[in-house]
């Protein structure tokens, strides 16, 4: 090991001790906290793996709202690893990692090692403020194929070897079939953010094809990307045809999911206007006057040229005492802004409170990022094509990419914190690497980075998860060990424990391992822990993941066949406005007759209520038994 350490150059020491810090980083935050928060709604691809065991199809035995291979891989999970929910949430913090790793390696072929690090950082950090993160989400799944995909990508147009009679040829195009299926499986993983995913990347593999080789040529590439693109396709098609599902796939996957969300304009465009609203507009012309300011089309042309980044740190310059400092130095800084908020709950809770700290990360940083991304990405695409001195290929597949995910994450309902992945370090990546800058200036900029570190996971730490007014309690005050069937290794609030561990219990004691029981609308975690099913076909009645009419089919259902037992968390009414708001254009959601049907069946002499319990923020959550 230390022999090989002394063989590599000084850029590859630079960039192995980067990755290590990043990943050392990352690794300290989420092991604070990955086992500590548990929220009602989780457990839902569980549920979904556990029918699959059991030899039910998705879309023929129980309704499905994504491709099916994100739920076939927690099945392969947990046929391997068991059920156990603990042990997904490693796979998690494996998956955020994995993250970090690439959003590293995609940053240092545009960067010094030093800048990589520092972007990758913080743009992990700032992917995980999400209120709804969760490590082994489907998302976080898709956008690590984005990224492998898009380093594929950058090193495939490394090759200037591209013939197949040759092995470095043979290499290259492996390179790219392999990029192609990456970024098909990201569509596969969920539709509608890897459809803008996968075209960005068609974007990016066409338009660099085309700026060093012409039409012609161009063409032959993205013909063996597309080849690529189409092999997970394939395996799809055929998995369709074989069990009979492409009717009801097509129809619960696109149609149904669709309308769901209000259709597909809504779906496309409904997160602008809420991106440009009157609040953001100060932003967006901030953003644009200081990115005018700093003239990114009249730069010096060497500033993002690749590997070597500025020029100030080539492939053959040694990595020096001073180089070990800086780097300690940020290792240094940023694990106290992960570890300073979680030893002190005064300081996190005052930075929560700063108004500063609070309008920049919720206005300025977002509109910041698609601003900057949007003219990144056409000034890197002009001087790309009009071959400019330098090359600009690789910051012109990032910056496409960056706004493929970011636009695809905004589909689900708004521009967020996810859709930030490559676009905030990017924005960093170029702000520390503009050579006119004065060195006091890019000191600034670190320590501000630093700032929004511990902003961030004074944020997390407080408040671990937030789905619709759904919270979790601050990680720092979790103290009961759970010590139960498929919770086991989690330390949770007491309130927490005490309604798993109840409901699970009342649930057991009262119905048979063949009995049906039924929960509404978002927490099908029950059935796991109960080990009991549900006799619909709907398993999640979530409002924009169910559509109305297999919500009213749900509602027959219930009727026709009341279930043994009843879980129902009674969501508060701006929940269902805001939904049926944004989704159904104001009429009411085909949940609200499952709702009605539950209100009826639990007012009558078939049930009787077992326990209640109140859940944080101003839920209820309800126990029924049949009589």
């Amino acid at each position: 090991m230390t022999a090989s350490l002394l063989r590599m150059s000084g850029q590859a020491k630079r960039s192995a001790i980067g990755l290590g810090i990043v990943l050392a980083v990352i690794g300290l935050y989420n092991a604070l906290m990955f086992d500590r928060y548990l929220p009602l709604s989780e457990g839902w691809f569980s549920v979904y793996a556990r029918c699959i065991l059991d030899g039910a199809i998705p879309y023929r035995d129980f309704h499905f709202f994504l491709p099916p291979v994100y739920p076939y891989m927690i099945a392969g999970f947990t046929g391997v690893f068991g059920s156990g929910l603990i042990g997904l949430r490693i796979l998690g913090v494996g998956i955020t990692l994995s993250i970090a790793a690439m959003l590293f390696l995609l940053y240092s072929r545009l960067f010094s090692a030093r800048v990589a690090c520092i972007a990758a950082i913080v743009t992990v950090v700032y992917y995980q403020s999400d209120v709804t993160f969760i490590g082994y989400n489907f998302l976080n799944v898709l956008h690590l194929l984005a990224l492998c995909g898009t380093l594929l990508i950058c090193k495939y147009f490394d090759h200037d070897n591209r013939s197949p009679e040759s092995a470095a040829g043979r290499r290259a195009a492996a390179m790219l079939l392999g990029a192609g299926s990456l970024f098909a499986l990201a569509f596969l993983i969920k539709q509608s953010d890897g459809l803008f995913v996968l075209l960005a990347s068609f974007a990016a593999v066409a338009a660099s094809a085309y700026a060093r080789d012409g039409f012609r040529r161009g063409l032959g590439t993205l013909a063996v990307y597309s080849a690529g693109v189409l092999l997970p396709m394939l395996v799809l098609l055929i998995w369709l045809i074989s069990t009979g599902t492409m009717a009801s796939f097509l129809d619960q996957v696109f149609r149904g999911a669709s309308s769901s969300k209000g259709g597909l304009a809504a779906i496309l465009f409904n997160w602008i206007p809420r991106l440009f609203t009157r609040a953001n507009i100060g932003g967006l012309a901030a953003t644009i006057a200081a990115l005018a300011a700093l003239r990114l089309y009249s730069m010096p042309g060497g500033f993002m040229l690749g590997r070597a980044g500025n020029g100030k740190g080539s492939a053959m310059s040694p990595a020096t005492p001073g180089t070990v400092v800086r780097f300690t130095a940020i290792l240094a800084l940023f694990s106290a802004g992960i570890l300073v908020p979680f030893w002190s709950s005064g300081i996190s809770q005052g930075l929560c409170d700063n108004s500063v700290f609070n309008f920049t990360y919720e206005r300025v940083l977002l509109i910041s990022g698609f601003t900057g991304c949007l003219l990144l990405l056409c000034v890197f695409l002009v001087r790309m094509v009009r071959r400019e001195e330098g090359s600009h290929r690789d910051s012109f597949i990032v910056s496409a990419v960056s706004l493929g995910i970011l636009w695809g994450t905004s589909t689900s309902a708004a521009l967020g914190n996810m859709g930030m992945l490559m676009g905030l370090g990017l924005l960093v990546g170029v702000l520390l690497s503009i050579p006119s800058l004065f060195r006091r200036t890019r000191i600034a900029i670190v320590l501000l980075c630093a700032s929004l570190v511990l902003f961030l996971s004074s944020r997390k730490y407080i408040e671990p998860y937030n789905w619709w007014g759904l919270d979790q309690s601050d990680i720092r005050e979790t103290s009961m060990s759970v010590q139960a069937p498929y919770l086991g290794g989690f330390v949770l609030s007491p309130q927490a424990s005490r309604i798993y561990l109840d409901v699970t219990a009342i649930v057991r004691e009262n119905t048979g391992p063949q009995d049906r029981i039924y929960t509404f609308p978002n927490i099908p975690i029950f059935y796991l822990l109960t080990e009991r099913h549900p006799d619909t076909f709907g398993i999640v009645s979530w409002f924009d993941v169910e559509p109305d009419r297999f919500a009213l089919a749900d509602a027959r259902s219930l009727q026709e066949s009341p279930p043994e037992a009843i879980i129902y968390l009674d969501v508060p009414e701006f929940v269902w406005e805001g939904h049926e708001e944004g989704f159904r254009g104001g009429n009411m959601s085909g949940q609200r007759t499952i709702q009605k049907v539950i209100e009826e069946l639990t007012s009558s002499d078939l049930y009787e209520l077992e326990a209640t319990y109140e859940v944080p923020d101003g839920y209820t959550l309800t126990v029924w038994i049949m009589v």
